[in-house]
């Protein structure tokens, strides 16, 4: 697998949540929003410095950033085009691993969700002494 810039990511993440952009319209972007909108540069930063490493990388590491991806980016990425490093390919692939990975955090409950919910859940405590 690449190198990831976690730090950028969640600052993406942030961002998207301020503005209400979900992962799955972010390769579109400059389309939807033009490329003034603010997290345009931000998401173009991430992506081309995940680019350099998807040139730099080997032919396994790609293959585990290819596994990386949700099933749904894989199926639109062709290996034989990944593995001759074609540049649209490589942009592509740098632009769904990051939906990927912001994906699992934007819509991460683990941050709702408290560990002893059980025993500070005013509901439960109504339920349970009725």
């Amino acid at each position: 697998m690449i190198p990831i810039p976690t730090p950028k990511i969640a600052k993406l993440v942030v961002k998207m949540q301020h503005y209400d952009i979900h992962p799955t319209f972010l390769p579109d972007i400059d389309y939807l929003h033009g490329e003034d909108h603010p997290l345009y540069s931000f998401v173009e930063d991430v992506v081309s410095e995940l680019c350099e490493y998807l040139l730099a990388a080997t032919d396994d590491e790609l293959q585990s950033t290819y596994d990386a991806l949700d099933s749904f980016w894989r199926e639109q990425i062709d290996l034989t085009l990944l593995f001759r490093r074609d540049p649209q390919t490589i942009r592509n692939v740098a632009m769904y691993l990051v939906v990927t990975l912001i994906h699992q955090s934007y819509y991460d409950v683990k941050r709702y969700i408290k560990a002893g919910y059980r025993e500070d859940s005013e509901v439960l405590k109504v339920v349970l002494a009725t």
